[in-house]
């Protein structure tokens, strides 16, 4: 599926082909339909936002990286699931540093992430929390449960919110709850397949299979339009009113929030 924004020229396309190559030389080829989401669900930012100055939200391996968009599961029937295209972890890091915590930090509560409040982006249905999953040390991923402790939300529009990496034991939230926007789901962590404190979030649309590793792959990933927001660059304030954050935005807001 690509996906485009007032595409209106007569005769556009309705499908693209898209060729993927893989490392030994061989590629593989598949036709997909053009989609324009530009009217997609608009969701708020999925964090609290600090009140440092220095201390900001991230997205790293965004859209513009090739981490998440080449995160690709191809099938038997010869489809192609791009699960994570659009997906983003989020960090906390020092504006000025660049580092994602003091210098010399040797644990992963000493990572400005670690511990942090994470909020839905949207009003929904929970269709998965799991909690249980140990936290990581830094360096070292847990490869048999990727995505960690996690809450996945069914938005009105019919799409579903995967926050991952969450920490063990934070989740306040079920299968079934219904949640507002802004309501506490859990804790940031470093469960699942990450080596250093982070969020994982991304918009599918579906999430079916036989059970959550299958659901989180089978799927297509979907632009996440947030709004809400500003972006911090070369000192001036871009505000977003529903568009896809790209790798290392700085996030900024004039209505910050407790972080605790």
């Amino acid at each position: 599926m690509a996906l485009l924004s007032s595409l209106v020229a007569p005769g556009a396309p309705t499908n693209v082909t898209v060729k993927i190559q893989f490392v030994d030389g061989s590629d593989s080829r598949a036709d997909v339909p053009i989609i324009d989401y530009s009217n997609g669900p608009k969701l708020r930012f999925p964090l609290a936002i600090p009140m440092s100055q220095n201390i900001k939200w991230v997205p790293i391996n965004g859209f513009d990286t090739l981490y998440h968009r080449t995160a690709f599961v191809p099938t038997a029937t010869d489809e192609h699931f791009f699960a994570q295209r659009y997906a983003a972890n989020f960090v906390m890091g020092n504006i000025h540093t660049q580092q994602p915590a003091p210098i010399g930090a040797t644990t992963k509560e000493q990572h400005y992430a670690w511990n942090r409040k994470v909020i839905s982006a949207s009003a929904g249905t929970v269709v998965a929390a799991e909690d249980g999953n140990p936290d990581m040390e830094l360096g070292i991923n847990d490869f048999d449960h990727p995505l960690g402790n996690h809450v996945v939300i069914r938005h009105p529009d019919g799409v579903y919110l995967m926050y991952g990496h969450l920490r063990n034991g934070s989740i306040q939230v079920q299968t079934g709850d219904v949640v507002e926007v802004g309501q506490n789901l859990g804790r940031v962590g470093s469960s699942g397949q990450t080596d250093i404190p982070t969020l994982h979030f991304q918009v599918s649309d579906t999430w079916e299979g036989p059970d959550d590793v299958s659901r989180f792959g089978n799927s297509q990933g979907l632009p996440m339009l947030i709004e809400g927001i500003n972006i911090l660059k070369e000192r001036g304030l871009v505000p977003l009113k529903g568009v896809q954050m790209m790798d290392r935005d700085i996030v900024e807001s004039k209505t910050m929030e407790s972080i605790r």
